[in-house]
């Protein structure tokens, strides 16, 4: 009885471990076949692509295969051999793009970090950072874009991006008569560009019985890109610039006007960027006599007359954080040597860039003065004043450092890393309540921002 009992329990776990390494046999066959599955649907499809493209170049081929190819040679063609650039970790949408040993082979001799750019070993030694909006099928729109933190930019070079521009009633109103004063000239002239673009289209167009102005350009890098019209007007206290616009891109144009001083100084005042999408908009430069006063009082200037010279539109604005181009490669700003800036016409992203430049070399009196120019020319340059801020936090001037980060939430009110900057003022003036609250519209915006989510714990443990 006792031996039929034991033979009767060794076959039971014997057939349970039959069993159990027949299940785990099933699973690996299932996930080998549909393995096997996917690779002959995807080769069937390259060799469909093959078959129905003979003639299809080295680079065609890569693309249909791997479709981040086009990608990552343009960030190859847009950068040396020698760079070091940071990228995101392979997680979320960054399975492809934050994948180092992908990456490596495609971008090869180029080398890699893996960021945050602070956060690497080699910080002190980067020089680009990868731009890339991410892959996948998630609804929540918020955890895209990368990076979605502050970096030293000196050039953005992003995949070739289309903007398309309406343009009508572009002028000058003098007095209260409300007659608007415009140009001879038929078409705007490309005046002044730090851009890398193609011109599709430009031309005057019959659109519902009006004649408008028709830009249409492909850029891959946009610092600015200044279109204007010569114009000759006395600028006095209730000069008013104006222009109605239509774009396909939101906060991708601002109208401009140039005004020259009896001394021959000239400077560039803008408007605030278009705020739609495919309607019309107006943009104007009110109060342009007050604020070109008080830019030559403040570079000592003589005031006796001041002229409006050219009236038009910048359509190389930078689109806000996180980087709204989605694909590109950003150059750091690192000191670099560079060519001497012309001086001769003084603009708001001269003054941003030349900010920039002493930041990194550590002179951040003169940064200041080069963001606060920046600011005074274009009183919605978002990057000017959020260093603005940083410049006030590091001379522990928090009420200033304060003005200066809402001031950015003002004029971009949903990029989490503001909101983060604002609340480390807070934190650091021991602050608590307020503190908690912005590094919690932080983590609202962005709950892939481990900086703000590791602060709020922080708080938390204390109480």
């Amino acid at each position: 009885m006792r031996r039929w009992w034991q033979f009767s329990h060794s076959s039971s776990q014997l057939f349970v471990k039959i069993r159990f390494l027949g299940i785990i046999a099933g699973i690996i066959l299932w996930i080998a076949t549909n393995n096997v599955v996917k690779v002959i649907k995807y080769d069937f499809s390259f060799l469909h692509f093959m078959l129905n493209n003979f003639t299809a170049s080295y680079d065609q081929k890569m693309a249909s295969k791997w479709g981040f190819y086009n990608f990552l040679k343009f960030v190859k063609d847009h950068t040396p051999p020698t760079a070091l650039i940071v990228h995101p970790h392979p997680a979320g949408p960054w399975i492809n793009l934050g994948h180092e040993l992908l990456l490596q082979y495609f971008l090869y001799p180029r080398q890699l970090e893996q960021g945050p750019p602070g956060e690497v070993e080699r910080s002190w030694m980067l020089t680009h950072t990868l731009v890339a909006w991410g892959e996948g099928t998630t609804q929540d729109k918020r955890m895209y874009g990368w990076p979605k933190f502050p970096v030293n930019v000196r050039k953005f070079y992003y995949m070739p991006s289309k903007r398309k521009f309406f343009l009508d009633e572009l002028g000058v109103i003098l007095g209260d008569s409300g007659q608007l004063l415009t140009s001879s000239e038929r078409l705007l002239d490309n005046y002044m560009s730090d851009s890398e673009k193609e011109i599709d289209h430009h031309s005057i167009i019959e659109l519902n019985g009006r004649s408008l102005e028709y830009l249409e350009l492909t850029y891959t890098l946009s610092t600015y890109d200044y279109w204007t019209k010569k114009v000759n007007f006395s600028l006095m206290p209730e000069t008013l610039i104006q222009v109605k616009v239509k774009a396909s891109v939101k906060y991708s144009i601002n109208l401009i006007a140039e005004v020259e001083y009896d001394t021959g100084k000239i400077a560039i005042f803008s408007s605030l960027p278009n705020r739609k999408i495919g309607s019309w908009e107006s943009l104007s430069i009110s109060e342009l006599y007050s604020k070109a006063k008080e830019y030559a009082q403040l570079k000592g200037w003589d005031l006796r007359e001041m002229r409006i010279t050219k009236v038009g539109v910048n359509t190389g604005l930078p689109l806000p954080l996180p980087y709204l181009e989605k694909y590109g490669v950003i150059e750091l700003e690192r000191g670099q040597e560079r060519e001497t800036p012309d001086k001769r016409i003084d603009h708001s992203p001269l003054f941003l860039s030349l900010g920039d430049f002493y930041r990194v070399k550590g002179n951040l009196e003169e940064a200041k003065v080069n963001y606060e120019l920046a600011v005074k020319l274009y009183s919605a340059s978002i990057w000017a004043h959020y260093r603005l801020g940083d410049i006030y936090r590091k001379k522990n001037e928090p009420v200033k450092a304060i003005a200066q980060y809402k001031k950015t939430i003002q004029l971009e009110p949903d990029v989490s890393w503001f909101y983060f900057a604002l609340a480390e003022v807070y934190k650091e003036q021991n602050k608590t309540d307020l503190a908690k609250r912005y590094y919690t519209k932080a983590l609202e915006l962005d709950p892939l921002n481990s900086w703000a989510k590791l602060a709020l714990e922080a708080i938390s443990k204390k109480g």
